[in-house]
């Protein structure tokens, strides 16, 4: 195919041919004013090349899982191929697998309540009467029954001491035993299992309700509180959650583009 290059780049193709002949066999690369995508290579001979200079590397930010389809589609109009990639951390977009150059990006952020949760599950310590209420009415706020709230207001703590006896031959033991006790103000005890309910990511297109069954453990001696997630839950939903992205996503995308779980 032939290269058409307007007036001024012709005189200044002359131009450098004239100083390249000087040059003792350098070679001249130069800018054409103008146009980004093209650079002269002048010889010592004066004969020239066009070079094709690649665009700039470019990366997207999508702003909602709910574009990555639309973005992906987009793409794949302008003739390219691209892969979509999706983790726990984000879902990349590789506009063009040949190329592997422009990626797009939409970034997964933990919600407050599962972060919260996370916490919990490595939290040792545990929490007062008032530290529990507060994270049942605000850090877990809407995703605990509104029941285990209005009891953990009013929790009576009793203690009860008993008398025994043991008497057997060739010795007398004599002693007593406190017995303690939460209940509520209504008599009925705390349940050993509590099932948070709470969305995984920010994004609020990502509307699946995760379930996430928690060990609550009232020590009435101590009149604390102990709420943390069994071993293995957090992980458990987090892959729920990944699964339910990627039906989202080979929905969206379609023909468009490839889907993989990992990162490019």
């Amino acid at each position: 195919m032939t290269q058409v290059l307007d007036r001024p780049t012709l005189e200044l193709i002359r131009q450098m041919a004239v100083e390249a002949s000087n040059s003792n066999g350098k070679l001249h690369v130069q800018k054409i004013e103008g146009v980004d995508s093209k650079a002269l290579l002048v010889k010592p001979d004066g004969t020239h090349e066009v070079l094709e200079i690649p665009a700039p590397r470019r990366t997207h930010g999508l702003d909602e899982v709910a574009q990555v389809g639309v973005f992906a589609a987009y793409m794949h109009e302008q003739e390219a191929c691209p892969v979509v990639w999706y983790d726990r951390n984000q879902i990349v977009v590789v506009c063009d697998d040949g190329t592997r150059r422009d990626r797009a990006t939409c970034g997964l952020t933990y919600t407050d309540h599962f972060s919260r949760l996370m916490e919990l599950a490595n939290q040792e310590d545990p929490l007062t009467q008032r530290d529990f209420v507060r994270l049942l009415k605000y850090e877990l706020a809407g995703c605990v029954p509104e029941a285990l709230l209005k009891s953990a207001r009013k929790v009576q703590f009793n203690s009860t001491t008993e008398g025994f006896g043991d008497v057997g031959k060739g010795k007398v033991s004599l002693g007593k035993e406190v017995r303690s006790q939460a209940n509520t103000d209504n008599g009925v005890e705390f349940q050993d299992e509590v099932v948070v309910t709470c969305r995984v990511f920010t994004d609020l297109g990502l509307k699946r309700p995760a379930k996430i069954k928690c060990d609550l453990d009232v020590d009435a001696d101590a009149m604390t509180f102990s709420l943390r997630p069994y071993p293995g839950e957090i992980e458990r939903e987090i892959d729920e959650e990944l699964a339910y992205i990627g039906s989202m996503l080979a929905k969206a995308i379609g023909e468009n583009a490839r889907l993989f779980r990992g990162t490019p």
